[in-house]
């Protein structure tokens, strides 16, 4: 099953300005992407309020078999995934990133994120974990920090899968 919180959700800057609606696809493929990948609705919502008013935009699917779909059609700038999914678990849509030329950065959510998880993404080539429920304070650093690293990088935004 594939659900989309109808994309655009969230535009903006970091600053905390007030959000303002797309309004042409130009102007959509110009903001960072985030795709999400859970299926809880209470984390999509938080993530909504906490993104409400930044230049970043939501996507979200729920499986690791829609996410690595997604990921070979839309460019995203990070990737925000549960450990535990319905079909599998962070390492796999870690794994569907191995030979990109340009992945985007994963960022592990669970609610037991403890040494040992964080310890492990990082080992394998993640970006970091968020504790749940989601700090506001928490999300916006590590968009800010992935952010940095993409305007340090190529500049360009990143697109899993492209050949």
């Amino acid at each position: 099953m594939h659900t989309t919180l109808s994309d655009p959700l969230i535009s903006g800057s970091l600053s905390r300005k007030p959000a303002a609606r797309e309004t042409s696809g130009s102007e959509t493929s110009a903001r960072p992407r985030i795709l999400y990948v859970g299926s809880l609705p209470e984390d999509r919502l938080a993530l909504n309020h906490i993104l409400d008013g930044t230049q970043w935009l939501l996507s979200v699917v729920t499986t690791c078999q829609d996410a690595i779909q997604r990921l070979r059609t839309t460019p995203v700038s990070a990737i925000f995934c549960e450990s535990e999914l319905e079909d599998g678990t962070w390492k796999e849509i870690l794994d569907g990133l191995n030979g990109c030329c340009d992945a985007p950065p994963l960022i592990v959510t669970s609610r037991m994120a403890d040494e040992y998880l964080w310890a492990e993404v990082l080992n394998l080539g993640g970006c970091d974990v968020l504790a749940k429920p989601f700090s506001g304070r928490e999300v916006r650093h590590v968009l800010e920090t992935v952010s940095l690293r993409g305007s340090q990088s190529s500049g360009r935004v990143r697109h899993a899968g492209a050949a």
